[in-house]
């Protein structure tokens, strides 16, 4: 679209996308849900949304984890440019083409943990995108070809959009609903800004250290993260769970709650 109608055309298009999306919210009217009290200081707010989550061990390890995954293998948005046109010599729409197998990948991934997250053992599946989520940095960091490049940029989409659904499917279930708006803040706007700061690193390494390795060492020391949060008696009760249900320890004092099946975030 840049290449027909500009950036003004494109950013017309997702701007007419937003807008349906938002439309789409609006009809679906207010949801009940339980209230969480009078006090409406967003600071105390936010302290009770940081309390809530920090005392559920499983939700702490989980928005650590995601944390820690966003810091180490999503900051490949700023190496994709020089990857297009220093390795493989290409102009500015062929790195569009590598952001749109990227979003490809992770549309490829939401379908399929949508149409079998009954049949999977989901525990076992937030274990291995996990770990494929940094292991896909690899052949992406040190592709020579333009179909090599392409089909990696997917595998990574596809395995990080599944790990990320799947996470934040988990979290959802346990936390309470009077503060699951709060403590979803927390951990957004955690994954987020540590995100960006990501970005701005790797922006700046590589240049000087070029692609592969900018990509690829974050990503392997991810899954030596991944690893070693087995040693995690939360996040390793969480690897053993088949379905994502309630059966996830929710926060302590939040009682018990319909049973809900969520598939993705």
């Amino acid at each position: 679209m840049l290449h027909v109608g500009g950036g003004a055309g494109a950013f017309l298009v997702a701007a007419a996308l937003s807008a349906l999306a938002l439309w789409e919210i609006w009809v679906l009217g207010e949801v009940p849900h339980q209230r969480s009290g009078s006090d409406h200081n967003p600071l105390a707010q936010f302290g009770q949304g940081v309390r809530s989550a920090f005392h559920a061990p499983v939700v702490a390890s989980l928005i650590t984890l995601v944390f820690l995954h966003c810091a180490f293998t999503m900051g490949y948005d700023a190496a994709l440019p020089r990857l297009a046109s220093d390795v493989l010599g290409a102009s500015g729409t062929a790195y569009s083409l590598l952001v749109m197998a990227i979003g490809g990948g992770s549309l490829v991934g939401a379908f399929l943990l949508a149409g079998f997250a009954r049949r999977v053992h989901c525990g076992y599946l937030l274990f291995a995108t996990s770990i494929l989520s940094g292991l896909t940095l690899v052949p992406l960091g040190y592709a020579v070809s333009w179909p090599g490049a392409l089909l990696a940029a997917a595998a990574v989409g596809l395995t990080q959009s599944m790990f990320i659904a799947l996470a934040t499917t988990l979290l959802q279930i346990a936390t309470p609903d009077h503060v699951r708006g709060r403590v979803l803040a927390l951990y957004w706007g955690s994954s987020g800004g540590v995100m960006a700061f990501s970005n701005l690193a790797t922006g700046r390494l590589a240049d000087g250290f070029g692609t592969g390795a900018v990509l690829a060492l974050p990503g392997l020391a991810f899954i030596v993260v991944t690893v070693l949060s087995l040693c995690a008696p939360p996040l390793r009760e969480i690897y053993g769970r088949r379905l994502a249900t309630t059966a996830v320890p929710s926060v302590p004092g939040a009682g018990r709650r319909p049973t809900r099946e969520v598939t993705s975030g």
